[in-house]
């Protein structure tokens, strides 16, 4: 049975296309459809008496309504996973076929942990390299992060690193800054961290005009809450249910997952792999590129200015291009639920029982308490008392 036909073409009583006897009478919109003729291109059939256009950046859509895209017009990607046309496609796609489609997708799109990494012989910087096969299509895309604004330098924006509690920000100027990342409509983000203080966890602030930034995606904590907010859509704005508890490790993240029978996003917040809040708007929250989007971790930009530092540890970065619900599975597994000597933990390959370091930047933990670091180590010691 067809649902929807080429240009000249209508659906019969058969459900099968059939060529239109009159194509005078077809093609023109708000035109009562009959047997003898079909709603012409960029049209759809409403079920009930006329072609209704589709939405301005469909080219053709389907009979479910003017949103349902079944291709896209010119400038725009096709997302075979929502019936969508996009500015861009994502990390974890490849733009590919004659009607720019998006494909592959369903992906771990970024993974960082960050173990001790000295900002003296080599620079403070990580890298992912992805990869996602969807026959005929291979999907491959790199994601690089590094400490401060310079990618190349050493400087005091950028975070301390520790060997056993991942990246200390001081939540005066320390940040990271992300390239190469491009949330998809369908994401989440995830972070593991030991709040000392409030401020942004992630960012994506828009450039269109360089001259102005405005934050879009801001997911960080408030006061005690976790806060996740989309300012381009005043109703996404919300906190989480439950209080973020300061100077203990824990999980955190949110996911978007747009909905393209409702045109709405479902905004949702974990810590600790439990639900701790959720929202509905309307609209599609859609990321954009480097050239157009400032990602940072640790900080947000707006009106030009870098502002709500973070203040505290943050031990590992992941990102997915499908909403995540359990962070524990595998093929996700984030987390290990029962370590020993923790009640939650990361999970490491090949080893789920290890515990984060707990004691501050400039302590270490001496196998009874957490110990001040010798006064010579003016940057922090590692876990062994060591400068």
């Amino acid at each position: 049975m067809c649902v929807e036909c080429k240009e000249g073409y209508f659906i019969g009583q058969d459900g099968h296309c059939a060529m239109c006897i009159d194509l005078e009478d077809c093609n023109s919109f708000f035109k009562a459809k009959t047997e003898s003729c079909a709603c012409k291109s960029g049209q759809y059939w409403d079920g009930t008496c006329c072609c209704r256009d589709c939405s301005d950046n469909c080219a053709h859509c389907t009979a479910l309504g003017p949103n349902h895209c079944s291709a896209c017009d010119l400038g725009y990607f096709f997302a075979k996973d929502s019936d969508t046309c996009l500015d861009f496609c994502a990390s974890g796609f490849i733009e590919a076929g004659t009607s720019k489609e998006c494909y592959c997708g369903d992906t771990m799109t970024s993974k960082f942990q960050f173990k001790l990494e000295l900002c003296e012989s080599e620079d403070l910087q990580w890298q992912y390299q992805g990869t996602s096969d969807c026959s005929p299509y291979s999907a491959n895309w790199t994601i690089d992060l590094w400490g401060g604004a310079e990618r190349d330098k050493c400087q005091k924006d950028d975070p301390y690193p520790t060997d056993d509690r991942g990246l200390w920000f001081d939540g005066k100027m320390e940040y990271l800054t992300l390239q190469g990342l491009v949330l998809h409509h369908t994401s989440t983000v995830s972070l593991w961290v030991k709040p000392h203080g409030y401020g942004t966890l992630f960012s994506s602030s828009r450039r269109d005009d360089p001259d102005y930034a405005q934050t879009q995606i801001r997911f960080g904590i408030c006061e005690n809450k976790l806060e996740f907010d989309d300012t381009y859509r005043p109703e996404a704005h919300f906190y989480s249910s439950l209080s973020v508890e300061f100077y203990y490790w824990q999980h955190t993240a949110f996911t978007i997952k747009w909905d393209q029978a409702s045109l709405s996003t479902l905004a949702t917040m974990f810590i600790d792999n439990t639900n701790v809040g959720s929202k509905h708007y309307q609209g599609i929250t859609q990321d954009m590129p480097d050239e157009l989007s400032l990602h940072t971790i640790g900080t947000l930009e707006s009106d030009g200015e870098l502002m709500n530092y973070y203040r505290g540890f943050i031990w590992s970065f992941c990102s997915y291009n499908f909403d995540v619900c359990d962070f524990s599975i595998t093929g996700v597994k984030e987390l290990a639920m029962h370590c020993y000597g923790c009640d939650i933990c990361p999970y490491y390959e090949g080893d789920d029982t290890e515990c984060l370091g707990i004691c501050n930047w400039n302590h270490f933990f001496d196998g009874y308490r957490c110990s001040r670091c010798p006064i010579w180590c003016y940057d922090g010691c590692l876990s062994d008392g060591s400068c």
